[in-house]
């Protein structure tokens, strides 16, 4: 699917208020980048496109996944200098400055009764080791930003850094061209994923990003969930057998997002205030778009139901 197209998506979900999700490892919503953390957003998720296979951010919308909407803020061309700072924003492992404007294509587009910016992200090649962004490097998962943990960062040989390059497509972060662009990298959005843009607290409180902590790796994970999945948060665990759960009791309303993710935050005992709480419900629809993305939920149009397809055993097996 093009941009294009999945902006005509978005315009649709706005008009008729029915939240549509797109791809998270491809395409990343943001909405007005004049504040703190939408900025901060913003340079994490080019952090991790670069580290990545590359992606587009479409700036101008924000995705309000508690509430499931789109709001349109639209682009404001005065914050052309904004983006001309990013190209000082990223460092290579040693600190140094790391230049990025090779790997970036900038293009303003219609939308509704304004603008959006779409900015397409080459993957940055492995050879000149990850890219960094105050210090920490991250990559784009299904379940938005993650920070690489120390013991992968040194497993990419560092055979120069981007700032080496020549400086021949500097002019990119320049000039925000109005006219069509050409993509950095070929984007391809899957026909009804989903993405939620990675929400992130304002920069002074310096939330670290969503690590996957427990690592599964055996044939049936990798048959289920492709290689790029075989991470897993501990609260899929829980999640899986909670459905799993339902389903064995042969109930025939399956548990919801809110449902779940309500369940979840009880057999966590948590209490940690409304934001966490917040994070959580966030986190849980991630999971189970990638649930459904993968074949494990199958979702009933219109409804907020789901339940387990027939891979039952293994999933009992797996994670039980």
């Amino acid at each position: 699917m093009s941009i294009e197209r999945l902006l005509q998506q978005i315009a649709y979900s706005i008009d008729k208020k029915e939240y549509i999700w797109t791809d998270p490892e491809k395409v990343a919503v943001i909405g007005d980048i004049n504040y703190t953390a939408a900025w901060h957003e913003v340079c994490c998720t080019l952090c991790a496109l670069l580290n990545r296979r590359g992606g587009t951010i479409i700036l101008g919308i924000t995705d309000d996944e508690i509430n499931s909407e789109y709001i349109f803020k639209g682009f404001d061309e005065g914050n052309e200098e904004l983006l001309r700072s990013l190209n000082e924003s990223f460092t290579n492992r040693d600190g140094d400055t790391a230049d990025i404007s090779k790997y970036l294509r900038f293009q303003l587009m219609p939308f509704l009764e304004g603008q959006v910016l779409a900015v397409y992200v080459d993957a940055a090649p492995e050879e000149n080791g990850y890219v960094f962004y105050k210090n920490a490097a991250y990559e784009r998962l299904v379940t938005g930003n993650s920070r690489i943990p120390p013991g992968r960062l040194q497993d990419r040989e560092i055979k120069g850094s981007p700032e080496h390059e020549p400086n021949a497509q500097h002019e990119q972060l320049e000039h925000i061209p109005t006219d069509e662009a050409t993509p950095a990298a070929e984007l391809v959005v899957e026909e009804g994923t989903i993405t939620p843009a990675t929400e992130l607290q304002p920069e002074e409180t310096k939330a670290t990003p969503v690590v996957p902590v427990q690592r599964i790796y055996s044939a049936e994970l990798i048959t289920l969930f492709g290689t790029d999945y075989i991470s897993l948060l501990p609260d899929y665990k829980q999640l899986l057998s909670f459905i799993y759960e339902r389903n064995s009791a042969a109930t025939t309303q399956y548990p919801g997002h809110s449902e779940i993710a309500e369940q979840l935050w009880a057999i966590k005992g948590l209490s940690t205030g409304e934001a966490a709480h917040k994070r959580h419900l966030k986190e849980v629809k991630q999971i189970i778009a990638l649930m459904e993305k993968n074949g494990f939920v199958l979702r009933h149009s219109g409804k907020q139901e789901y339940k387990i397809n027939t891979a039952f055993t293994q999933v009992k097996n797996l994670f039980n």
